[in-house]
């Protein structure tokens, strides 16, 4: 980018479809003068479609020249965000706020009468 800046691109390469991604999760700085970056593989999901199109899976962030890259991904890709389980859990949390319950909300929540609160 310039003497002072460095662009730095972590990149899977093409893909067959936009499913597939890497994620930066965390870049640290140490004393021997590393810039260790942190990214996560995504797949697709089975479950999911996605455009038959040729996708470079890559992230881009910049790091100052004084450091040396060095980049360090997780052992296991994850998967893409699944559009279901979202779609799951905001019907489980739903049908629980209709019963008068907040899952993992340590206070009640009000739905009728104060005679009807209840606690999850």
């Amino acid at each position: 980018m310039n003497d002072d800046v460095n662009k730095v691109t972590l990149s899977r390469g093409s893909m067959p479809n936009a499913g597939y991604g890497i994620e930066i999760n965390n870049i640290r700085f140490d004393q021997n003068g590393q810039a260790l970056i942190t990214s996560t593989l995504r797949d697709p999901q089975p479950d999911e479609a996605y455009a038959d199109v040729m996708t470079e899976a890559k992230a881009v962030t910049y790091v100052s020249s004084k450091y040396n890259v060095v980049a360090e991904p997780d052992a296991v890709p994850s998967p893409a965000p699944s559009k279901t389980a979202s779609s799951e859990a905001i019907k489980n949390l739903v049908e629980s706020a209709k019963k008068g319950k907040a899952p993992g909300v340590a206070y009640a929540v009000h739905v009728n009468t104060i005679d009807d609160v209840q606690k999850d």
